[in-house]
């Protein structure tokens, strides 16, 4: 019997990586087919010798190389998935393509004009109930500011 190139079959199931339904349907098959039967017992037996194996101890130079190259580099620590890069650019363009529209806003680039006057006629009124006392310059700031008029600008 044939079968195709990507059969893994016979090793999911040595594996006991076969879901209850996958692995009913590959029971059935071994039943009529002696080349998974055969391809299933060598898979057993080779499972068999390596789990029977030594283990031996890793050189310690072995040890620390595999080591340095398993561990991240500094950037993929900050980016462990490579889509997140590109995820935070975006989210910056957009942020900073947001914030550029939110200012160059059209109807807000002149400002309203302001009425001065009511808040002149307020600042002069409170003026006049309260005084600045003399004290609070520097005596000849005082004098200075206290003989100012229009004829001083000229100077």
């Amino acid at each position: 019997m044939t079968h195709p190139a990507d059969w893994s079959f016979p090793s999911a199931f040595v594996d006991n990586a076969l879901a209850d339904d996958e692995r009913s349907l590959f029971e059935e098959h071994l039943a009529g087919c002696a080349d998974c039967r055969r391809e299933v017992e060598d898979l057993r037996a080779l499972k068999t010798r390596l789990a029977e194996a030594p283990r031996r101890a890793l050189p310690p130079a072995l040890r620390s190389m595999i080591a340095r190259r398993a561990r991240p580099s500094a950037w993929r620590r900050w980016f462990p998935v490579p889509g997140r890069r590109w995820a935070l650019a975006g989210a910056t363009a957009a942020a900073l393509a947001g914030a550029a529209v939110w200012v160059l806003r059209p109807g807000d680039a002149t400002p309203a004009a302001i009425d001065l006057q009511p808040l002149m006629i307020a600042h002069a009124e409170s003026a006049a109930e309260r005084p600045l006392p003399v004290g609070a310059f520097y005596d000849e700031d005082a004098v200075r500011w206290a003989s100012y008029d229009e004829s001083d600008a000229a100077r």
